[in-house]
């Protein structure tokens, strides 16, 4: 991985990125599916949007997938923000409840769509992409261990979304690393606005219950679908998760835009994402507050006064904005409780359903070298096993490997000055691994920001080396006039 050898069309200078990519034409036909989408939420056409949205979503990813890819990235990320919440107002227009929930595999399709394009690209066993070869193998075979061992098809395609999708995004992203700068650009403005809709939203819903939010949080109580853990479909009683799909889902969506704020220069950033920790606050998933504490440490660690300042600033406002929200009591018995059950773990109702868990099922899952397959074990609250028993040692340890690889490059790369974004992700990527260790962060929505984040440590890393390499390349020799742009 050290020799970077950039593709035949990589110019020398990089950071210039065709405009012909943001053509008139990309942005036209987003604009047809959004009005396409807003006429979806017509009442009676809920059933037709069941089919018509995924339909859709698919066809305009496949179009900015051919013409512009940073658009087809933005447009990724927005879907997994905003598909859920659109689902809801379609149902709640509608009055339709779909047990299938078939609207959400939408953003699913837009990734996955890059496999044929990610199987051509492997072929070539090009040293770059060769981690991504080990994870993708293991979910292979854990595929064919279910379709041996005789596994419901809809489970089964579920299931391979769920640990695919991930890994797919985080190979686009590294294999086009030379469009690094591009990217990132992206994700720091989709995330600029998403931290603002997530958050006021979040804060919304837990003051007023909008209506659609009641409806669906009933129907999935009543559908037996895991209402429970949302709390209460009443106003100051909700368990927090805004436009996203669950409060466990949204929150780790929610850390990994809240530490990205940190490298936006933009200073107004800061203020805007009070929202967003309020709404964090709300969502009560402590193991994602300590990812965030986790990250935070990463970014303090960085010799850049301006993330210093950012944090000290940070921590003003936030003191100053909380202050009235601690006056009330409904937020502070449902932060501050959720705060002190750290130090009460025996009376900790999640931690301990999740100790019987790892009771009944560790030794299962130790002894588990073939595997179960996917789609054929229950939903953990843990990776350890979701991974032996879906994989088995056979695929577990090919699979984890690949997800640790950018650990290592963090360990092994000096502290990035130059580029508070890359430290950024590095700071996501760690916080959201920390969450294997209490739960599945590495599928669905959770995984799209584990694996997707490690995708852009990779791709920092080999721009990064690619730059510096070329830098050296361009040092002029002693004794002559230094070159002056």
């Amino acid at each position: 991985m050290n020799n970077i050898i950039p593709p035949s069309n990589f110019e020398s200078s990089p950071n210039v990125y065709s405009p012909e990519i943001f053509e008139q034409k990309s942005w036209t036909f987003i604009g047809i599916y959004i009005v396409a989408c807003f006429m979806l939420l017509a009442p009676g056409l809920g059933v037709p949007a069941r089919f018509l949205y995924p339909a859709m979503t698919f066809g305009l990813a496949v179009f900015l997938f051919k013409h512009s890819k940073p658009l087809y990235l933005g447009f990724c990320f927005w879907s997994w923000i905003l598909t859920a919440e659109y689902v809801r107002l379609v149902e709640f227009s509608s009055r339709s409840f779909d047990t299938t929930r078939l609207m959400l595999v939408a953003p699913y399709l837009i990734l996955i769509l890059l496999l044929p394009y990610a199987i051509r690209q492997l072929l070539r066993v090009r040293e770059n992409l060769s981690l991504f070869i080990l994870p993708l193998a293991a979910v292979l075979y854990a595929v064919v261990t279910s379709v041996a061992q005789g596994v419901e098809a809809t489970s089964l395609l579920k299931a391979i979304f769920d640990w695919t999708c991930p890994i797919l995004l985080a190979f686009f992203i590294a294999e086009n690393w030379q469009d690094y700068p591009v990217y990132r650009d992206v994700v720091v403005k989709v995330f600029r606005l998403a931290v603002i809709l997530l958050g006021v939203y979040g804060v919304i819903q837990f003051l007023v219950a909008p209506p659609w939010d009641r409806y669906w949080l009933e129907q999935i109580a009543v559908n037996e679908l895991g209402g429970g853990a949302f709390g209460q479909p009443e106003p100051l009683k909700i368990r927090v998760y805004s436009l996203m799909q669950s409060p466990g889902e949204f929150a780790i969506f929610l850390n990994a835009i809240l530490l990205i704020q940190f490298s936006d220069k933009n200073i107004s950033a800061l203020t805007t994402s009070l929202g967003g920790y309020f709404s964090f606050l709300l969502t009560t998933v402590r193991s994602a507050w300590g990812g965030w504490i986790a990250g935070a440490f990463i970014l303090i660690s960085m010799p850049r006064p301006k993330i210093h300042t950012k944090f000290i600033l940070l921590g003003l406002l936030g003191f100053c904005a909380l202050l009235p929200l601690l006056s009330m009591e409904q937020f502070s018995d449902t932060v501050l409780s959720r705060f002190e059950s750290f130090g009460d773990l025996e009376n900790d109702v999640s931690g301990q359903a999740r100790l019987t868990t790892y009771a009944y099922y560790l030794p299962e899952a130790i002894n588990s070298v073939v595997g179960r397959g996917l789609g054929r074990v229950p939903s953990f609250d843990s990776a350890v096993l979701d991974c032996l028993l879906s994989l088995g040692w056979v695929g577990t340890l090919p699979y984890i490997g690949g997800l640790l690889m950018p650990g290592f490059i963090i360990l092994r790369q000096p502290i990035e000055r130059h580029d508070s974004f890359l430290q950024a992700c590095k700071a996501v990527y760690v916080a959201t691994l920390l969450q294997l260790l209490f739960g599945s962060a590495m599928l669905g929505v959770s995984g799209i920001v584990l694996w997707g984040f490690s995708g852009f440590v990779i791709a920092g890393y080999k721009y990064g080396l690619y730059d510096r390499q070329n830098r050296y390349r361009a040092k002029p020799l002693v004794g002559t006039t230094p070159y002056s742009s």
